[in-house]
């Protein structure tokens, strides 16, 4: 394995971890920042067109990194979830951990899990509380913790600061730390750290939480790369009362790079936002050269420009446009060794959001939960209710509806379902705003029915055919159910949905898809979109080509779907028939097949 930066500073993080967890105190990483600086480098690099996006490149990936630390180790303080379970609070409340607490300023040796050592000391005030000025100090010995990595060297903690009530999600917590050539190796590669800086958790606002990372130094360097920030002061701000969580983040200090041949400085004269796990959608980074600038102008949530002044005259020389994944190393990819996978991975994302936006519409034909509701004449607030769904299955419904016998906009339903029609699990809440209901032109039959809303689903699950898939986020939806035997169209949008099957989850965002069904022409499914994926880096857009054609629930007899890498490659689904499936791939994004590979929908659907 090449240790990379991502690498550095995450065995940095745990390198704090393990001294933290043999005394089951406080887990940070800090320094002793405060009113210390570093003399600024004096090699600046000159920036052009040339070296823009390396520059910008290697100051977005670096300071992405950087957070892990607090990512890290800051949950840790946090605890997951919330500090309900956090290592502060079960400190504060294990016999065998106080003790070892009382031991203040008393060397005392373990063994570490996998092999080698650690000497620990600690000094607190307080065997119940903490303290400002409670210090604890790691002295490692090729100590292997069971991580796969081996700690050598000496490093100190101690509190800074402390505010609020750590029992409850309200507190403070700021932590110094200093690591002087302290080692961490995974197998043949070796990471030596100095560190002179500061965590805070700031969580006195909760929910809205403040990590800040800054210091005087943290080095990082192995025999193949080494890098340093220096007087910098990283803050890192969620608001977890909202979902997706909110992101806003700040970047300022300087950035030595050996690969670079020099130093930068950078600050953020616009803070970057972001939504939950997805790339920022805004922000501004400017990065100082020597007598040059680039600025990252970050457009949405893929769109990055650079724009680089080679003569810091405030006149911009060139426009580079790339995306946030490129610069961060995580853009997606299409050859013959991803094709396939990527290929199911948009299979498994369109086929299980098409589930989670038709079969629920079921709910409102004769023998489901909401069209009963209905029939129950209900109205006003009701419920809960649990009702039988057609031949087997439960669903156990509320909500409001203005007026029986029928649904009117505004009416709110909510349904938490059991092996109901194909859904075995989960909850979906849906707002009308429309409905209309013909006369059944057989009452054995499903009544004709239109209805239009938003559905919210949570971790609804349907598990009626091979693949099981468990759908959360909301859509916006529209039924139309002609006549009991077809034509049938529903329509499926959402600006940000997942998709879970075997443990992999795939994230999708401005997703639609379109389904219709009829006796003389089957069934024709399309879809569109954006997806990013636990199984690989980046974004894939995908669209139909040619709506898929169906004549069995096995597999489509005909159809086409692209899909584009960040990079411009693609690989094209191509229906040959009911058997057969060709993956057509485009390496360099000239619409020209440069390979073709065989498979079929079974494989697909893997």
């Amino acid at each position: 394995m090449n240790v990379n930066s991502r690498t550095l500073f995450r065995t940095l993080a745990i390198a704090i971890l393990a001294a933290i967890g043999f005394t089951t105190a406080v887990s940070s990483c800090g320094g002793s920042s405060s009113g210390s600086t570093t003399p600024p480098p004096s090699n600046l690099l000159a920036i052009d067109a040339n070296n823009a996006f390396d520059v910008s490149s290697a100051l977005i990936t670096a300071a992405s990194n950087s957070f892990d630390i607090g990512e890290i180790t800051g949950g840790a303080i946090m605890g997951q979830p919330a500090v309900a379970s956090s290592r502060l609070q079960k400190t504060l409340w294990d016999f065998s951990a106080q003790a070892t607490i009382g031991a203040a300023e008393a060397g005392i040796a373990e063994v570490c899990p996998d092999g080698g050592s650690a000497n620990i000391t600690t000094t607190l005030a307080n065997p119940n509380t903490l303290t400002v000025g409670d210090q604890i100090t790691a002295d490692f010995d090729s100590c292997d913790q069971g991580n796969g990595y081996v700690l050598d060297g000496l490093m100190a903690l101690t509190i800074a600061a402390i505010d609020g009530d750590i029992i409850t999600d309200v507190f403070l917590v700021g932590l110094d730390m200093t690591m002087t050539a302290m080692t961490i190796t995974e197998g043949t590669d070796t990471v030596t750290i100095d560190a002179n800086m500061t965590l805070t958790v700031d969580a006195l606002g909760f929910p809205v939480i403040v990590q800040t990372l800054e210091g005087a130094e943290l080095r990082l360097a192995t025999e193949s790369e080494e890098s340093s920030f220096t007087n910098f002061v990283h803050v890192f701000e969620v608001d977890t009362g909202l979902t997706p969580e909110a992101v806003r983040v700040t970047i300022d200090g300087t950035l030595e790079s050996a690969q670079l041949g020099g130093a930068i400085d950078y600050t953020t004269p616009l803070v970057i936002q972001a939504s939950g796990d997805y790339y920022p959608h805004a922000g501004r980074v400017l990065i100082t050269g020597i007598d040059s600038t680039v600025t990252i102008v970050i457009k949405d949530s893929r769109r990055v420009t650079l724009e680089v002044d080679t003569n810091n005259d405030g006149v911009i020389d060139e426009y580079i446009d790339t995306t946030f994944a490129e610069l961060i190393g995580d853009a997606s990819i299409v050859n013959s060794s991803t094709a396939l996978a990527v290929a199911q991975e948009v299979t498994h994302a369109g086929t299980g959001f098409g589930l989670m936006a038709s079969v629920p519409g079921s709910v409102f034909a004769v023998t489901g939960p909401f069209d009963q509701v209905r029939q129950l004449a209900l109205s006003g607030d009701f419920g809960p209710l649990e009702i039988t769904c057609g031949d087997a299955g439960t669903a156990v419904v509320s909500g409001f509806v203005a007026n029986a016998g029928t649904f009117t906009a505004d009416d709110s339903l909510s349904a938490i379902v059991s092996d109901c029609v194909d859904l075995s699990a989960g909850q979906l809440d849906f707002v009308v705003s429309s409905f209309s209901q013909k006369s059944p032109y057989d009452p054995e039959f499903t009544a004709p029915f239109q209805v239009v809303g938003t559905m919210t689903l949570a971790g609804l699950e349907h598990a009626a055919s091979t693949v099981s898939y468990v759908g959360s986020g909301t859509l916006e939806v529209d039924y139309d159910y002609q006549q009991y035997f077809g034509p049938m169209f529903v329509n499926g949008s959402s600006s940000s949905f997942s998709i879970t099957h075997a443990d992999v989850v795939n994230t999708l965002s401005d997703v639609s898809v379109n389904l219709s069904a009829s006796i003389d022409f089957g069934r024709h499914s399309s879809y569109a979109g954006q997806l990013v994926s636990d199984r690989f880096n980046g974004a894939y857009s995908f669209e139909s080509v040619l709506p898929y054609a169906w004549y069995s629930a096995e597999s489509p007899v005909g159809g086409e779907l692209l899909i584009i890498a960040e990079d411009g490659s693609s690989v094209r689904i191509v229906v040959v028939d009911a058997r057969s499936i060709r993956l057509d791939i485009d390496y360099d994004g000239d619409s020209k097949a440069d390979a073709a590979i065989p498979t079929t929908w079974a494989e697909l659907l893997q």
